[in-house]
């Protein structure tokens, strides 16, 4: 799918996308909020935006059977899904993708996103391999692990742990107001 042209304003609803998605050339080609689902199906789907700070997905559903690689940073207004099958599912170069919403991952170890930036409230998965940067008010629901060499920082936002933990290979910092 690819959306190039216009303006988008995608609110309720839902698309299901089986293979790649590209938004380029107009800046909100592609804008949904945080109610509008886009769900992908297909084995192998490439994800990129041109324009990830305007244009964004709501509630991100990610049921494919294989790897899903984004190519660039994302945003997501809304909650993302992951419902794939075993590791490793989610990737990408060295991009972000900010979810303002949760991230859930039932099995835990998916999300493979080299940096994600949470601006919503949660929930988060038991364990990630990505390097976690807060912005928002996260509250854990449960205690959540990063893998070896993964950093977390606190900017401008503020973590509730609610009796959990969270275990930190690599280095945490906190800054901002």
């Amino acid at each position: 799918a690819t959306f190039s042209g216009g303006a988008s304003t995608l609110t309720n609803g839902k698309i299901v996308i089986t293979g790649n998605f590209t938004q380029n050339t107009t800046a909100t080609s592609f804008t949904a909020s945080g109610l509008h689902k886009t769900r992908f199906l297909g084995t192998t789907p490439t994800i990129s935006f041109a324009n990830p700070t305007t244009s964004s997905f709501g509630r991100l559903e990610l049921q494919s059977s294989g790897i899903v690689n984004f190519t660039t940073d994302v945003l997501t207004t809304g909650d993302v899904w992951v419902q794939t099958g075993g590791p490793p599912s989610i990737t990408n170069a060295g991009g972000t993708v900010t979810i303002g919403g949760a991230l859930y991952d039932s099995t835990g170890g998916r999300w493979q996103v080299a940096n994600t930036t949470m601006t919503g409230a949660g929930p988060l998965p038991r364990s990630m391999n990505t390097n976690l940067t807060i912005t928002g008010a996260l509250t854990l629901t449960d205690s959540v692990k990063l893998s070896a060499g993964n950093n977390l920082a606190i900017t401008a936002g503020n973590l509730t742990l609610g009796g959990h933990y969270v275990k930190v290979p690599g280095n945490f910092s906190t800054s901002g107001a």
